[in-house]
């Protein structure tokens, strides 16, 4: 049980995000195709990327390796 299971809105009950948030890692833990990262907040796109790219390959990927992947390749007019 992950900690969000019991955070009850005002009702006593859990919010819509946090049932769907819920379901979503059940599916991400158990399924190798689907990966759910949550973010909550001000959450920059790159640490998402990076932690969705981490579990796609399936090993840690350094921060350098990362950026290094980012990077746009050489651009070289052809004559």
């Amino acid at each position: 049980m992950s900690p969000r299971d019991d955070v009850p809105n005002r009702r006593g009950r859990l919010s819509y995000h946090h049932r769907h948030a819920n379901e979503l890692q059940r599916i991400s833990d158990v399924n190798p195709h689907v990966s759910f990262v949550d973010a909550q907040g001000n959450t920059p796109e790159r640490f998402v990327t990076h932690e969705l790219l981490k579990r796609h390959l399936g090993y840690e990927v350094s921060v350098a390796e990362f950026e290094e992947m980012e990077r746009l390749p050489e651009y070289s007019a052809a004559a």
